[in-house]
């Protein structure tokens, strides 16, 4: 005759034999998530991703903080396909400020063409919807967009000889 513990020994394996079984069965029967992915998830090709709008945005906030056009922007008088996809750039800023600031940092042999250069860039930014009070253009270079190369040289030089670099004010002065 079986002890008492045995039969509960042999009733607590049956138990869980049973149980073992039961989960068996619903969990091949159950709808489970798929952790594969067969390319249903992936965004359609005419969707724009996350990572073109990072880069849009990037690029929109580089080319406002440049905000300068070049000869290479120009042909002749006019701008081209360069200059108009800079100054489109810049004004998909979301951050800019009200005012649109545009550099003419031209060679001084092209300072002839400034003035009819600054009405083809007023006329674009006009049709682009800015008014009058919203576009100023500047002669010369960005200077609040550059530093000195100094800071950059000194920190150089101690790198190379194992230096620990003297701090640098903000902008390079």
């Amino acid at each position: 005759m079986p002890t008492e513990s045995e039969t509960i020994m042999k009733k607590t394996t049956t138990t869980s034999w049973i149980a073992a079984l039961i989960l068996a069965a619903a969990g091949c029967q159950s709808n489970q998530q798929k952790n594969y992915t067969d390319g249903s998830d992936f965004v359609p090709d005419s969707q724009e991703r996350d990572s073109q709008r990072f880069v849009a945005m990037q690029s929109a906030v580089g080319a406002r903080l440049d905000g300068e056009l070049r000869d290479c922007n120009f042909s002749g008088d006019a701008l081209n396909s360069l200059g108009r996809e800079k100054l489109d750039l810049m004004l998909k800023d979301s951050e800019a400020p009200a005012t649109l600031t545009v550099y003419l940092d031209l060679a001084p042999a092209e300072s002839s063409t400034i003035d009819s250069r600054k009405d083809a860039i007023v006329a674009y930014l006009k049709d682009a919807g800015l008014a009058d009070a919203q576009i100023k253009i500047e002669n010369g270079p960005n200077r609040a967009n550059s530093a000195p190369a100094v800071a950059g040289e000194h920190a150089l030089q101690a790198l190379d000889s194992n230096q620990q670099p003297a701090p640098t004010p903000i902008g390079g002065h």
